[in-house]
């Protein structure tokens, strides 16, 4: 079997010695043991009576070193130098003395382990090939310094596994590169690997792990290029970490980024173990970011991917405002407080998940860009100490089944510049600010109860916002509400309801939309200048409407149980698009009589001609009165109204000339002057 290892050892030795540029040393010694075991004994070396150490004795002589195991230790008792160190298994002990190898070696085993155990240092100036020469998973353990110069260090094509309880230090300018085609690991909690050089994942598609503390220094480069990398030791850091896409580098342990570090590249990050980067430090993911942890961040972070933070342990805090382009994911189990805390914003571009049964925490601001949910299971709440800002188009929806009567607590605000909505049936409360200048909605039996501030109530008016009872119901704090101001709307569809807005109000100056079902205010209902009622479903009420008054919904039936007024100020706004009552032409149907004046506004849907006589009956009532009613809009001219059937009716006849030219715009002006047609009116 030795001579088998010697054959191999010589093989190994004489690639290594054709490959190098250096000269060729004096001698080869072999060790074979036997005696004291001792370095300096020199009738335990081969061919030569003189143990190897450059120099000394014999003058100017250099020396090879083959060591091919055995089961004595080999003492190094005095610090040395050789050329070429080829340490095919065995072991070596040291007590604080210095090996230095001047030319690229070999650590490897072809049957058995490698031991450096006691103190030592390695110094290899031209690198070191960590080599098993079985594809067996031989280990090679050190608990010696390992002083890596060079550009050459690396693991051997095959399987490889090193117990590091000592220190690597990779230097600057020097690499150490990984690689194999199984599994690759560095372990032992107890190792440091300092690098200031670069170290790389690469050739092979499997993973490495590192389980020692690794410190990357300012010189130094991590490279994930290949087969993913994960650093569960921890580490301080002040270097560059790169991963190329496809692949994923992981960070384990507890790691601190200090100003000079960076992650970056086109691939997966992944933090297994709480990580805080500093000022000065910057994190930028080309592909996924993903954490179980508490992340902080103090500067600009940016993730091309999705940010997921998975399990109640995830946390992210600091001042650093995160992009995220993707989606943020944030889903916990059954216990602890996952928390996102610090001044930093967190941009969620292509929108925000959140599930899980779990109570959290939001102090930072969150801005939501795209389509959102918070689907917390029933029970679990959230504690929004900072914001949630719905961007303009964005939506975030409290979709878990069930009911929560305070699921968004806390001190902080919700602010909706989009659409904040419940599409499912059951109760969720918020009892945090809300501020919506968008759309809060409520669909299909959902109920959404706001028992906090509401920013758009002002006593018994509503503000602003648009607030949408589609089928569900809309709970809001507070005494009735008596008006609807100018910059509110106001939509009631389908069964929907508002609790505050029902037989008190009395002053529409914003919008007012019912669509679907029948709807009971005050008595009278004043439409106010800047006011606008619409909608294809039912009004019981007088309505005096000084505004807009649209039928339908582009277009459509309205009807009005009581009497209709509008004053010289108002306007009936009429949609025409074909031929058929109330489905293709605006319809106003009114229970008691009409009084109308001010304008009638046409608004003719693009390609839609109608001929010459063509007539649209848009009003009826018990009694028509038109004192003061005159044609609006840019399509008056085309257009004369009458009120026929005995009173009963207000008509529109087509002007339009068959068949439609060019001459329409025309005809359309000399008509309207010889008819004294009404200029357009503006809009409200």
């Amino acid at each position: 079997m030795k001579e088998t290892l010697g054959v191999l050892a010589a093989a190994v030795l004489a690639a290594i010695l054709c490959g190098s540029s250096a000269w060729a040393a004096t001698y080869t010694a072999t060790w074979v043991g036997g005696g004291d075991n001792l370095w300096n004994n020199a009738a335990q070396w081969t061919p030569t009576t003189r143990y190897p150490n450059n120099g000394q004795p014999g003058g100017s002589d250099t020396y090879d070193v083959v060591i091919n195991g055995g089961a004595s230790t080999l003492a190094l008792n005095q610090s040395v130098a050789v050329e070429v160190f080829y340490f095919n298994g065995g072991s070596i002990s040291n007590t604080g003395y210095t090996l230095t190898v001047n030319q690229h070696s070999v650590i490897g085993a072809a049957s058995d382990n490698t031991f450096l155990t006691g103190s030592g240092t390695l110094v290899a100036d031209d690198g070191l090939d960590f080599r098993p020469m079985l594809d067996n998973n031989p280990p090679i353990r050190s608990s010696w310094t390992l002083n890596l110069s060079g550009a050459n260090s690396t693991t051997g094509d095959l399987g490889w596994y090193m117990r590091n309880t000592g220190t690597v230090n990779i230097q600057s300018g020097a690499t150490f590169e990984v690689r194999g085609d199984s599994s690759l690991t560095i372990a032992d909690a107890s190792g440091i690997i300092n690098n200031a050089g670069t170290f790389s994942r690469t050739t092979k598609t499997t993973e490495t792990e590192v389980q020692n503390q690794f410190n990357n220094q300012s010189t130094g480069l991590v490279e994930a290029t290949s087969g993913g990398l994960k650093l569960t030791g921890g580490g301080t850091h002040s270097g560059d970490f790169t991963v190329a896409a496809g692949n994923t580098l992981t960070f384990g342990g507890t790691h601190t980024f200090n100003s000079g570090a960076s992650v970056s590249g086109a691939g997966n990050v992944a933090f297994t173990g709480p990580a805080t980067f500093n000022s000065g430090a910057t994190l930028s993911v080309g592909g996924n970011l993903t954490s179980s942890v508490a992340l902080s961040v103090a500067g600009a972070t940016a993730v091309t991917g999705n940010l997921t933070g998975t399990s109640n342990g995830f946390q992210l805090n600091g001042a650093g405002t995160v992009n995220v382009n993707g989606r943020f994911y944030w889903s916990g189990g059954s216990a602890g407080a996952p928390s996102l805390s610090g001044t930093g914003q967190i941009n969620a571009l292509g929108g925000m998940t959140i599930t899980g049964a779990a109570n959290y925490t939001n102090n930072k601001t969150i801005n939501l860009y795209g389509d959102s949910s918070i689907d917390n299971s029933s029970g679990w709440w959230i504690t929004n100490n900072g914001a949630y800002n719905v961007q303009p188009g964005a939506m975030l929806e409290l979709k878990a089944s069930g009911g929560a009567t305070d699921m968004v607590r806390g001190t902080g605000a919700i602010n909706n510049q989009g659409t904040f909505f419940r599409a499912q049936p059951g109760l969720h409360g918020v009892s945090c600010a809300m501020n919506n200048t968008g759309t809060v909605r409520a669909d299909s039996g959902g109920q959404l109860d706001f028992t906090g501030t509401v920013a758009q109530l002002s006593g018994t008016t509503l503000t602003g916002g648009t607030w949408h009872a589609k089928g569900g119901t809309i709970n809001l704090p507070g005494s009735n509400l008596t008006t609807i101001g100018s910059g509110a709307t106001v939509i009631l569809e389908s069964g929907g309801a508002i609790n505050r807005i029902g037989s008190s109000l009395a002053t529409v100056n914003g919008t007012i939309e019912v669509n679907g079902m029948t709807f009971t205010p005050a008595a009278t209902v004043t439409v106010g200048t800047t006011g606008t009622l619409g909608g294809t479903g039912t009004l019981a009420a007088n309505i005096l409407s000084s505004g807009i008054t649209s039928p339908g919904t582009s277009p459509g039936t309205l009807t009005v149980t009581g009497s209709f007024s509008q004053t010289s100020e108002g306007t009936l706004r009429i949609e025409l698009e074909g031929l058929t009552q109330g489905s293709q032409y605006d319809y106003l149907s009114v229970s008691g009589s009409a009084s109308l004046d001010g304008g009638l506004e046409i608004v003719l849907a693009e390609g839609f001609e109608p001929v010459y006589g063509t007539t649209f009956d848009v009003l009826t009532a018990t009694a028509v009165t038109g004192a003061g009613l005159a044609l609006a809009g840019p399509h008056a001219g085309l257009f004369s109204w009458s009120i026929v059937n005995g009173d009963t009716t207000l008509r529109l006849t087509s002007l339009i000339p068959e068949p439609a030219s060019g001459l329409i715009l025309a005809a359309a002006g000399l008509l309207a002057l010889r008819r004294g047609t009404a200029a357009p009116r503006p809009r409200a």
